[in-house]
């Protein structure tokens, strides 16, 4: 029922709307959410490699914690 209730809601969003404009700001949507999820990985992974070479060099890992 809740899926056909969002359904609903979502079609009744699209009557009367000029649908090129609205197609366009969904893939504008989708770029934006997609670079945002490639920089959080990114950052992710930044903060991995940190992680690693402090390892190496025998940083504590408290000292990284209170920097972040």
């Amino acid at each position: 029922q809740d899926h056909l209730t969002i359904e609903i809601e979502n079609t009744k969003q699209l009557v009367g709307k000029d649908l090129v404009k609205y197609i366009k700001s969904l893939e504008k949507k989708m770029q934006d959410y997609a670079s945002k999820l490639e920089f959080e990985e990114a950052a992710q992974l930044r903060d991995e490699i940190n992680r690693l070479k402090t390892k190496q060099l025998g940083v504590p890992n408290k000292i990284l914690e209170f920097n972040r």
